[in-house]
């Protein structure tokens, strides 16, 4: 679809070069175009023969090298531009820059707009012909950038509505051959170009009905070519640029086709559909005034002069019917993108479905509100707008209530029937079956029944004024309604199911009513055929079975045959049972009841085979090390690099013995052959993949590992836990396996590994800090072990030597915390776990500047040369934030604490600062979430895991205390947070 617009634009702007260039007053024009074509006949230019005249180039160069010099030769130079055009360019790029050429427009306050515009003409050619040569490349980029920083006042001179609009259009048409240069040329134009100074608004509101290529398709066509040849950063920083694209949706409604149906799919595709663009952003673009100007187009009947001479009504349009209703369809396609899609549209899922105190759709609301049920895409669209967000089944379908009245009309059946269409299409069940909390039942009432049809007219539906035929179409989408609550009984819990039996009784209609219009239809139907007849009184009965079936009260007496009651009564029994079996067995009651037994059974499978394979894996690693204890010549080449081919660099118990086994060969053959066919830091698939190279080429000697390497064989999973989680009292030099745990890594081996791997020639400085490297090394900092702290410093060492050379964003704030924790860093403490926490997660973002944490934290760093590691770490000023995104600030406060606290020293800390009162205070007051409160509760088992921590919050900061508060408060919040203390309790 992109290289299809793609072809569009360049299409559309051949258009532009074939279109008239009358760029000076007629008089003018014709008096340079005949001294031109003399002039080209007295040197024998003849197009055929494809030849250049070398004073053509020539005294062009002289015009761009002697200011004042006459624009005959530029208008000379224009003409044999469309004879010969690749040949002279490709001369002129020999004989002089693209910062020459652009000195044209030196003088240009001095110049007329009528001789700009042919200077602009003859740039923009210029420009047309070398934008396919890569030989031309650096002269087409310098003349960009000279044109677009320097010149600027002169596109702006240019672009005054005082001017004449092909005066206009040649700054246009020179601002879109810039920008089809590529991502690189749309940069610069968002760099130097004031788009407020550019009267843009103005642009897009001047027509020429007599030209297809007028101002306003200038200017709609300059922007296209800016999404199409910008990159997604270039995209959403014209999106974020206010009132460019947002000016050109009034007025869509009387353009041409061929512009409509361009400007949409460009957007379609390169704004909707891009993911680097926020949703708050396209909202932003997308709002009710954009969204109603664009759904103006289903009612399209060709261009006009100006939107004052639209009108709404088709038969007034001369337009063919097919070129209307491709119009219709675009628009339609493109507001169904925008407005029914969560990922790349504007819908925000609302959780609660329209029953919460928030309108999470409102845009959407307003567009709704805007829509006549009469257009066939007006219906569409709504359909597929409530399907995609239910929550405007409460916010919108009010608004539409006359409509729904019933009453004698193929109209109101027509809404009938799109309301059942829209309610079936909903699949409530599935929907519901998402949902927890205290408001599924105020959701499942939402599915049942809209809001807008009340008592009032569920009485009217069944008045004896009504005749049968309404009642009957009323009855059956009633019907529908009740057996959709009834399936979706099955998804409630028996307390839910209860409520929700009961407020359903209060909303569904009295089935008196209901028999009483049965009685009073049966009086109706003598002239009704006998088959619509049985029909009708069948849909009658069907729904008083379903409504006694369902509320449990008694049929209300009506005169029918008993047979028809007893074969209703039991295909009713029978349709109900084989949808309860039906259920059961579907995907909703799958997961709602009976998590697939496949599935289960599958993972179980899994999970004994892995038990299975590592126990197997211990077992004969442990063999291998009782072998080579006896007998170290097995320590051969080749089993050294199977056990590295196995080894996964974990404190597992079968990779401590592997270390165990590598560390014995290490210190028992200190031959050099040997010790240069092997590498250590070959293991896992690194070490598969060096084995299986060197059975095939035969060579003994070991390829170096580099840092890249070892980095790719480091599961990044696995790298945030060991850091997460980091081994505080784990010794670097150790004769046996008593820390067993295969969720992390070692850092006995990854220390050592980093330690000579950094002195590589070559590092990738960005690659180590996103791979999460940098901060396994600061989270060592923290270790109790004085040689684990001693190796982690070393290497932050060579890495802050390493940064010099090397050029990448962040370098001299990177450089800056190194130096930091290097002057803060003591050989005989170890740095708090709070701090080193706090700043693996600060490297994490570092290379995303815009991060508002990042920003937070970076401030903090440069105001403190020496950090006080006796405090945590900006504690009150993000968890007591009053800025709008005080939310972040908290949430990123408190994982800190979660993760930070590992050591009693870290308590000491918290206690120091009054941090456990603050954070206790927190919880589920009016200032939390329920995200903060769950987070409160990790906080403290995470505390309690520590030795002696937890007696000591008991003891001194009245966690007991906090723990009956929780357990008096009956929120399902507090609840999980109860439920998380338990084990608080337990772990003490």
């Amino acid at each position: 679809m992109f290289f299809v617009i793609i072809g569009k634009v360049l299409r559309a702007y051949e258009g532009y070069k074939m279109a008239s260039r009358t760029f000076t007053s007629t008089r003018r024009r014709a008096d340079i175009t005949a001294v031109s074509r003399q002039k080209l006949q007295d040197n024998n230019y003849h197009s055929r023969s494809n030849s250049i005249p070398l004073s053509v180039v020539a005294d062009f160069l002289r015009a761009v090298r002697e200011p004042g010099t006459s624009f005959t030769a530029l208008q000379q130079f224009l003409d044999a531009l469309d004879l010969n055009g690749e040949k002279l360019t490709s001369d002129l790029t020999r004989h002089t820059s693209g910062a020459e050429i652009a000195t044209l427009l030196n003088d240009a306050q001095k110049l007329k707009a009528v001789d700009i515009a042919l200077i602009f003409a003859v740039l923009e050619k210029i420009i047309l012909m070398l934008a396919s040569d890569s030989a031309g490349e650096s002269f087409v980029m310098e003349l960009a950038e000279e044109l677009l920083s320097k010149h600027g006042k002169t596109f702006y001179y240019m672009l005054k509505t005082t001017n004449k609009s092909n005066q206009i259009k040649s700054a246009l048409k020179l601002l879109i051959a810039l920008a089809t240069l590529g991502n690189r040329s749309v940069k610069l134009i968002l760099t130097h170009f004031s788009f407020p100074s550019s009267n843009m608004s103005s642009l897009v509101t001047r027509r020429n009905t007599v030209d297809p290529q007028d101002v306003r398709a200038c200017t709609i066509h300059f922007i296209i070519a800016m999404l199409m040849f910008g990159d997604s950063v270039s995209v959403r920083m014209l999106v974020e640029t206010k009132g460019v694209l947002a000016s050109f949706f009034p007025g869509l409604v009387v353009d041409r086709s061929e512009l409509i149906h361009l400007f949409l799919s460009t957007l379609l595709d390169r704004v909707v559909k891009n993911m680097a663009i926020s949703k708050t952003t396209k909202i932003l673009l997308f709002n009710q005034t954009s969204l109603k100007q664009i759904s103006k187009l289903f009612l399209w009947s060709g261009h006009k002069k100006s939107e004052k001479e639209f009108v709404e009504d088709e038969a007034l349009s001369t337009v063919i019917l097919e070129e209307r209703t491709r119009v219709k369809d675009m628009a339609l396609h493109f507001l169904t993108e925008v407005c029914s899609s969560s990922k790349f549209g504007i819908v925000f899922q609302d959780r609660a479905f329209g029953t919460g105190p928030k309108n999470c759709n409102h845009v959407l609301t307003e567009l709704l509100r805007t829509m006549s049920f009469s257009s066939p895409y007006h219906r569409q669209l709504a359909k597929t707008i409530l399907i995609s967000a239910p929550d405007q089944l409460i916010h919108f379908l009010p608004s539409w209530k006359p409509g729904f009245v019933p009453r004698e009309s193929e109209k109101w059946k027509g809404m009938m029937g799109w309301l059942s269409a829209v309610y079936g299409e909903l699949h409530a069940p599935s929907r519901l079956a998402k949902i927890t909390g205290p408001s599924r039942v105020q959701c499942a009432l939402a599915f049942f029944l809209p809001s807008c049809i009340d008592s009032e007219m569920l009485t009217e539906g069944f008045a004896d004024k009504q005749s049968v035929e309404v009642s009957f179409v009323f009855l059956k989408f009633l019907y529908g309604c009740l057996l959709r609550a009834y399936k979706m009984c099955f998804l409630l819990n028996p307390n839910e199911r209860k409520d929700y039996v009961r407020l359903l009784s209060q909303r569904a209609v009295d089935p008196q009513l209901v028999a009483s219009c049965y009685e009073s239809a049966r009086a109706k139907m003598d002239q009704v055929e006998a088959e619509r007849k049985r029909i009708i009184e069948e849909q009658f009965v069907r729904y008083l079975l379903l409504d006694s079936t369902m509320f449990e009260r008694d049929i209300p007496a009506v005169q029918i045959e008993a047979s028809l009651m007893e074969e209703l009564s039991q295909k009713m029994e029978e349709e109900l049972a084989s949808f309860e079996t039906e259920f059961v067995h579907s995907k909703e009651g799958m997961e709602v009841f009976q998590p697939s037994r496949d599935k289960v059974e599958k993972k179980i499978r899994e999970k004994e085979r892995q038990v299975a394979a590592e126990r197997l894996r211990t077992q004969t690693a442990q063999l291998l090390l009782h072998l080579v204890e006896r007998s170290s010549e097995l320590l051969n080449v080749k089993l050294m690099d199977l056990l590295l081919s196995s080894y996964g660099g974990t404190l597992s118990e079968a990779d401590q013995t592997i270390l165990c086994i590598l560390r014995r060969s290490e210190s028992t053959n200190t031959s050099e052959c040997f010790s240069s066919s092997i590498s250590y830091s070959a293991f896992g698939k690194i070490g598969q993949k060096l084995q299986q190279r060197r059975e095939r080429s035969g060579v003994d000697l070991a390829r170096e590992v580099t840092l890249a390497e070892f980095m790719e064989g480091l599961q990044t999973s696995t790298l945030q836990r060991t850091v997460a989680e980091f081994p505080v009292r784990l010794p670097l030099n150790r004769s046996n396996a008593e820390f067993i745990d295969g969720r992390i890594y070692d850092p006995a081996y990854l220390l050592p590994n980093f330690f000579n791997l950094l002195h590589g020639p070559k590092i990738n400085v960005t690659n180590f800090i996103e791979s999460g490297c940098l901060g396994f090394l600061v989270a060592a900092l923290a270790s109790l072990d004085k040689g684990i702290r001693g190796a982690a410093c070393a290497c932050l060492k060579i890495l802050e030597d390493k940064i010099d050379p090397t050029h990448f964003k962040g370098k001299e704030q990177l450089r800056y915390i190194l130096q930091m924790i290097r002057r803060a860093s003591n050989a005989d403490k170890p740095w708090p776990s709070l701090w080193t926490t706090m700043l693996h997660r600060f490297f994490l973002m570092m290379l995303d500047s815009r991060n508002h944490m990042y920003q937070i934290i970076m401030e903090f760093l440069l105001t403190k040369p020496m950090p006080n590691l006796d405090s945590v770490p900006e504690f009150y000023k993000l968890f007591e934030s009053g800025n709008l995104t005080h939310v972040k600030e908290r949430t990123f406060m408190l994982e800190v604490l979660r993760d930070g606290v590992r050591h009693y020293s870290d308590f000491e800390i918290c206690s120091r600062t009054h941090v456990w009162e603050l954070v206790m205070s927190l919880c589920n007051s009016p200032l939390s979430t329920p995200a903060h409160s769950h987070l409160v509760t990790e906080v403290f088992l995470a505390a309690s895991r520590i030795p002696f921590v937890g007696r000591a919050l008991v003891k001194s900061h009245g966690l007991f205390t906090w723990l009956a508060y929780q357990l008096s408060c009956p929120s399902e919040d507090v609840q999980i947070n109860v439920n998380g203390q338990r084990d608080v309790e337990e772990k003490m």
